[in-house]
């Protein structure tokens, strides 16, 4: 160890230094030292032993067993005079059969040294060789200690290692606070805001002695803070028991062996700060497993605790003469809690930017009134005010004008409402919290409602975004306003803001420490009597998710829904709205509407055209061979008629009349043009029909007052003479025309007829479909 020593003393020969150092630290079992592969661990407690040794009269060297002494007395221990420092022999490991000094005295060693580190050194000893090591600022020691303080938490292997860490944590912390407090008109603004990093690690390490489990998550940072300084003012308040009688993780480990040897059942540890209900509990499960904290019934406790005994005084200082390894640290921060809730920031108050104006205030405004001071008071006053100011400004000059845009602007402008509503909220509550420094049940109260708000407006917020999207989708000329998708995405997006909105609020409830499950529950009875109330309309959303994936109709489809005919003008959630022909806008539930029979005329690809034609009983069957000759004639030249199928056929005799079927199908979809057709194809067939010499019959009884002129009997002869041309010649169309002749009638008629003044019939709201191509 005096090579090890010599080395970082000189800074010479830094490998022969190290393995000195490690030939030194084999000597010693730190198998029940926590932390015991830490460098920094084990350079402590070597240099600790060192300066132990330094100050003991030991034994002369032929006192001390050797080799063969232990071989022939079978020594396993051997402990230095007048001393608890104990070598033995290691019974198993990798060490199994050496002598090391015995894992109780490496883990004891700090308290061996409290007790011996005022006696004087022995000649040729390494003198202050701790302070150098330890207290110096270059060494290796120094360096992984200080990375070791704000990577590593607070000691909580023990109520003895939990309630040391605490009160060292705050003491120190106290200390760098007050004295930023007296000096702080000669430091540095760099030295100030480093002050408060460092008090805010300190007292990160006392929050972490803390069982916090209980506390929401949300406010676990300020209940952490204000939780440390009531349990120190209390603390500070009580007696302190000897250090001895707080236990350590030996003396846990053996009270668990013994109980489970007594009951054999293990049980949680738990131990009572003397004299009060502060306890110090293993944590048995989640993070913190096997950590000894101050158990989460002490923390919610903590105020009340506070009230009793905060116009006790503070502990006497009764321990100042007391050996220093008797007791835990001792020292007091008195006022620490009320200076905490009366300055601006967090911890240090000269890091904040309100420090210079709180100082200057009358000392009116800092006199405290329901655990605030007025000054704290006033700013809540106008923060709030200020809230109320943005919120009711951006209704007005925002909500209110985006009523008259067209949408999506509209949904756009309205969506900043709730985010100007949310970020100011946000940015007031931070600046009360950390910068105010609001406390206690004011605190809880501001820092609550105000989340609260948060979650809420955040929820509408994304509510309105998904509707701001959909509305975006649906401006696009894809997308018409009215129709069945305009609705699915409109409904789709609020039912996905809904749902996120329902998230937020249930996650940030949870936060804030809100039970959700009543509230769910609640919503699951109370969801199932509006489902039952409504069932209708739930029916009639059904009813309008059918008509989306099936696509029966869409908006500006003519159709026949049931017995009555109209134009689709709207198909929303819950009901359809169309245009009869009476121009009157009937509404239908789509629950109704999805069940019903619907003719969409807008998806015919042609036009029904069928009618009969009764002619008179006189025409003879040569003229009714010539009729429907030229009527097969007239369909299958005419360009807008489709040859397939395109019949005419004598059915049969009527009451009155000879009875001719045509049937055939129009190239058009809208009204307008089928009228068109049809009457230029009844005209044709007048003229085929008067052509023929015979006549449309009357279902009358006709009295004849004078001679009857009869049927024009020359055009009759005529007919009847072209009618045995085509016998003669086997060109006898009947039952059907021959493929010549089929092709060479097909599209060969004029039409628009000649004469007409345009060259396609007029067309309606739809464009005619193309006729089919020649073959």
């Amino acid at each position: 160890m005096n090579t090890a020593i010599k080395g970082w003393r000189e800074k010479t020969d830094r490998a022969e230094t190290y393995r000195a150092f490690r030939r030194a630290v084999d000597t010693l079992d730190f198998s029940t030292t926590p932390n015991d592969s830490a460098t920094a661990v084990q350079i402590e407690r070597i240099i600790m032993l060192k300066e132990i040794l330094d100050r003991l009269d030991l034994p002369p060297y032929d006192m001390i067993p050797d080799t063969t002494e232990v071989s022939k007395k079978d020594i396993t221990r051997w402990t230095i005079p007048d001393t608890k420092i104990k070598i033995v022999r290691i019974e198993n490991g990798p060490q199994e059969g050496e002598f090391l000094f015995s894992a109780d005295t490496v883990q004891h060693l700090d308290q061996y040294y409290k007790r011996i580190k005022e006696a004087p050194y022995k000649a040729n000893a390494t003198a202050g060789i701790y302070e150098e090591i330890i207290n110096g600022k270059n060494t290796a020691y120094s360096f992984e200690r200080r990375a070791r303080f704000r990577l590593r938490p607070v000691d909580t292997s023990s109520p003895r290692a939990t309630l040391d860490g605490f009160l060292s944590s705050v003491n120190r912390a106290f200390n760098t606070i007050m004295q930023v407090r007296s000096s702080h008109s000669s430091m540095s603004k760099k030295e100030i805001l480093k002050a408060q990093e460092a008090a805010e690690d300190l007292f990160e390490r006392a929050i972490a002695t803390l069982d916090l489990r209980k506390v929401p998550e949300e406010h676990r940072k300020d209940v952490g803070i204000e939780s440390v300084l009531l349990l120190k003012e209390i603390i500070d308040r009580m007696p302190l028991p000897p250090e001895d009688f707080i236990p350590d993780a030996v003396m846990v480990a053996a009270q668990l062996a013994l109980h489970k040897e007594s009951s054999g059942k293990a049980y949680q540890y738990h131990w009572r700060f003397p004299n009060t209900e502060i306890e110090i509990v293993e944590i048995s499960e989640g993070a913190k497993q096997g950590q000894f904290l101050f158990s989460a019934e002490t923390v919610a406790r903590l105020k009340d605790f506070y009230a009793q005994i905060k116009n006790h005084p503070y502990r006497p200082n009764y321990l100042a003469g007391a050996s220093p390894e008797d007791y835990l640290p001792s020292k007091q921060s008195k006022g620490f809690y009320k200076f905490y809730i009366s300055t601006p920031g967090i911890l240090v108050p000269q890091a904040h930017f309100l420090s210079g104006i709180i100082s200057s205030l009358p000392e009116s405004f800092k006199k405290l009134y329901g655990e605030q001071t007025l000054w704290q008071w006033v700013a809540l006053a106008l923060c709030l005010t200020i809230i109320f100011f943005v919120t009711y400004t951006s209704f007005k000059f925002i909500w209110l004008p985006a009523k008259s845009k067209e949408k999506p602007l509209k949904n756009w402008l309205r969506l900043l409402v709730p985010i100007i509503i949310m970020i100011t909220i946000h940015v007031f509550v931070v600046f009360l919290d950390e910068d105010i420094n609001l406390t206690g049940d004011v605190l809880t109260v501001v820092f609550g409602g105000g989340k609260s708000l948060m979650i809420i407006v955040s929820a509408w917020a994304a509510f309105a975004f998904c509707k701001a999207i959909a509305e975006t989708i649906i401006s696009s000329p894809q997308i018409p306003p009215q129709s069945i998708n305009a609705t699915i995405l409109r409904l789709g997006s609020r039912v996905v803001g809904a749902l996120i909105g329902a998230m937020i609020i249930i996650k940030g409830g949870q936060r804030l420490g809100i039970d959700m499950l009543p509230l769910l529950a609640g919503f699951g009875v109370g969801g199932l009597a509006v489902a039952l109330a409504a069932k209708q309309t739930f029916a009639n959303i059904i009813g309008s998710l059918i008509l989306l994936f099936n696509k029966p109709v869409k908006v500006g489809d003519f159709c026949r829904y049931g017995d009555q005919l109209g134009t689709v003008e709207h198909i929303g959630l819950i009901s359809t709205r169309i245009r009869s022909l009476e121009r009157t806008v009937i509404t239908v539930p789509n629950a109704d509407f999805s069940e019903m029979h619907l003719d969409n005329f807008q998806l015919r690809d042609q036009r029904l055209f069928k009618t009969v034609l009764q002619l008179r009983y006189e025409t003879t069957p040569e003229q009714m061979r010539w009729v429907l000759v030229k009527l097969r004639e007239l369909l299958l030249s005419h360009p807008m008629i489709s040859p397939d199928p395109a019949r005419v056929r004598f059915t049969g005799y009527g009451a009155f009349s000879k009875d001719i079927l045509i049937f055939a199908y129009f190239y058009c979809q809208d009204q307008n043009t089928f009228l068109a057709i049809q009457e230029d194809i009844l005209l044709r067939i007048e003229d085929i029909i008067n052509e023929s010499g015979s006549g449309f019959a009357f279902p009358s009884q006709t009295i004849y007052t004078c001679r009857d002129e009869g049927i024009n009997k020359e055009q009759g002869q005529q007919a009847e003479a072209e009618v045995q041309e085509w016998r003669s010649k086997d060109q006898l169309p009947f039952p059907d025309f021959a493929e010549e002749r089929l092709a060479e009638l097909r599209d060969s008629l004029d039409y628009p007829p000649e004469g007409s003044q345009s060259k396609r019939p007029p067309s309606g709201p739809s464009t005619p479909l193309t006729k089919v191509p020649k073959k």
